[in-house]
């Protein structure tokens, strides 16, 4: 585009006319007008495509968690027939919000991890909505080390987006090394700002990595509050005293027992890469990571999940007691009860393992949840084998 004061001829302050002079600034003026009407109408189309490319991604995660329960439903089934027993198993995630009924209290789902957990208010740790970004980046320490290299707020300011909350903002870099390296190791510490916090205690954390389905999450430590002790988060996998790494993580979380910390490190892998050339390109980076205080407001809520057998002229004969999948296979005991219905309202009960006499292909779980303690139930599927007629 060619600006409109580009078009006009060379004025000569002290020999024009006041008509031409007037005619400059105005011009002058439009220019402007038009060059931020252009950034505005740019920035908004920015925000719009980042907004589609985030829906799309995040259908397409659903899509991909769908299917995944389907595969393992066949699986298992599989299983079930090769070792004799003639079983078929049907299987449901909570990444949607498809054949869930809410019970009593409303229960919290969150499709964004594929979780349901008790209901609860959220007290996010770092008060983004309270305190603008750039007084952030003055007050938070966060590190990001690479291969001995250390990154911070001041050298990279978009590490601030790590904690801001916001989906459609990342931090994110490309490190370049040789075809010898086959994979990189990083890390990630979050300090807590101690002048704008009134206490230290956590309970819950979430993470979204980018890219998704790539990097390895292989610990989680954390600082007490005299900032000399590292502990693991209390409900990170473990075998004996080793971590295990959790493999080409999506969105992960934890909810554990409160703890009072003041610096967090998450410790990261990147097994991909792209490879250019004689070079490797590994791409780091993260969406969001949340530090929450989550406080329970029922301490009891229940939900009904479908199950239907897929295709024609398919009745369940007897059904066995469902398993549940916790979150990182946490052990809950008496904390998950469940009931068989055939009808949504739960009126018409069931019993597990008995025969049911009329043809039905539809029959409801209900769930129950209850907090024990200090740890909060949280789970993200439900598995039941039946026998067919």
């Amino acid at each position: 585009m060619r600006s409109i004061t580009e078009s006009l001829e060379y004025i000569d302050i002290s020999n024009g006319t006041s008509r031409d002079f007037n005619k400059f600034i105005q011009s002058v003026s439009d220019d402007i007008v038009s060059v931020f009407n252009m950034a505005n109408n740019n920035s908004e189309l920015t925000q719009k495509n980042m907004d589609l490319i985030i829906q799309e991604n995040l259908f397409l995660q659903r899509k991909i968690k769908e299917l995944e329960s389907m595969l393992y439903s066949i699986e298992q089934t599989n299983e079930n027939k090769a070792s004799g027993r003639e079983l078929n198993t049907l299987y449901k995630t909570f990444y949607t919000a498809d054949d869930i009924e809410y019970m009593s209290d409303k229960i919290s789902h969150n499709p964004s991890y594929g979780i349901i957990t008790l209901p609860h208010s959220n007290i996010q740790k770092i008060p983004l909505s309270k305190y603008p970004k750039d007084f952030l980046r003055k007050n938070m320490d966060i590190k990001v080390e690479v291969d001995g290299t250390t990154y911070n707020i001041i050298s990279d300011p978009d590490l601030i987006n790590i904690i801001d909350g916001d989906d459609t903002t990342f931090w994110s870099k490309v490190i370049e090394k040789d075809s010898s390296i086959n994979q990189i190791d990083f890390s990630i510490t979050i300090n807590m700002p101690l002048r704008i916090l009134s206490n230290l205690s956590i309970n819950s954390i979430g993470i979204k990595p980018h890219p998704v389905y790539s990097i390895s999450l292989n610990d989680i430590e954390y600082k007490d509050v005299e900032g000399t002790t590292e502990y693991r988060i209390p409900t990170f996998p473990t075998e004996g005293e080793e971590a295990i790494p959790i493999q080409a993580i999506d969105n992960a979380k934890f909810i554990f027992p409160p703890i009072d910390t003041t610096s967090i490190t998450f410790h990261f892998t990147q097994p991909y890469y792209v490879q250019e050339n004689d070079k490797r390109l590994f791409v780091i980076g993260m969406r969001n990571i949340d530090l929450e205080n989550i406080k329970v407001t029922s301490e009891e809520a229940s939900f009904i999940t479908t199950f239907k057998i897929p295709g024609d002229n398919q009745y369940f004969n007897h059904i066995l007691e469902p398993s549940v999948i916790t979150l990182n296979n946490q052990r809950y005991e008496s904390s998950i009860t469940q009931e068989l219905f055939r009808d949504k309202t739960g009126v018409q009960s069931l019993l597990f393992g008995s025969d049911i006499g009329e043809d039905i292909n539809t029959v409801y779980v209900k769930t129950t949840l209850k907090k024990i303690g200090d740890m909060i139930p949280a789970i993200r599927g439900i598995e039941i084998q039946y026998m067919p007629k």
